[in-house]
């Protein structure tokens, strides 16, 4: 990320804003936490801030669940190839259910792990709030962040986890904005999330553009109705 920085430098761009994705905002966040030349910084579903073992553990588990979903799934298209009993959807419907019931329990029993390991970090048991301290940093030195997380999203979870019950604290901060894209995924499947995106990233790099409305902190409870 750095090398790519000073890349641009030499191009002649003094000015550098870094826009992440999920892994790529962790990605974006640490390199502005250490390059100051850094001017602005936008993230977009962070599901990590600060790096601990039940990160590692998490990513584990659903590599294992992704490869045994895809086992499952060519052994069940070569049962369909034949002629499958009447009872084969019924079976492949339950099947479904417990899959996505386990995945539920297994999901939360991760999000508690985080939560537990974060707050035994020793700067979690002093009360330090390291990462809440790092943005506050950012915002001091004058860097703009662009906070975006999408309706139902376990960034969500992330952003309480460190900034408290619906990030207040992270509200609180001078130099941050607050966009929430309502139906939508964590990849920004539906093609307005990817619209209201693109607008928050212009106006959040302060360039004008005919038509676009201004960016705002948007609650996912009190989010505007938007046509498909």
């Amino acid at each position: 990320m750095r090398r790519v920085i000073e890349w641009r430098e030499q191009a002649g761009w003094a000015a550098v804003g870094l826009v992440g994705t999920c892994s790529g905002a962790f990605q974006a966040f640490h390199t502005a936490r250490v390059d100051r030349r850094v001017r602005s910084l936008a993230m977009i579903n962070p599901l990590c801030f600060a790096w601990n073992s039940s990160y590692a553990l998490e990513l584990a588990v659903w590599k294992t669940y992704g490869a045994a979903k895809a086992g499952s799934g060519s052994c069940g298209a070569a049962g369909a190839a034949g002629a499958a009993p009447a009872s084969h959807s019924f079976v492949t419907a339950l099947r479904s259910l417990a899959g996505r019931a386990g995945k539920r329990v297994v999901r939360r029993g991760l999000e508690a792990a985080k939560s537990f390991l974060t707050a035994l970090h020793p700067a979690g048991l002093l009360g330090r709030r390291p990462v809440e301290r790092w943005m506050r940093q950012l915002c001091s030195r004058g860097v703009r962040v662009l906070m975006v997380t999408s309706e139902g999203d376990l960034s969500l979870e992330e952003i309480a986890r460190h900034f408290g019950p619906d990030g207040r604290r992270l509200d609180s901060i001078k130099g941050v904005t607050r966009l929430s894209l309502p139906n939508a995924d964590h990849t920004l499947t539906p093609g307005h999330a990817r619209r209201m995106v693109i607008d928050g990233l212009i106006q959040h790099a302060g360039i004008a553009r005919e038509g676009s409305a201004p960016v705002k902190a948007i609650r996912a409870g009190a989010a505007p109705a938007v046509a498909s």
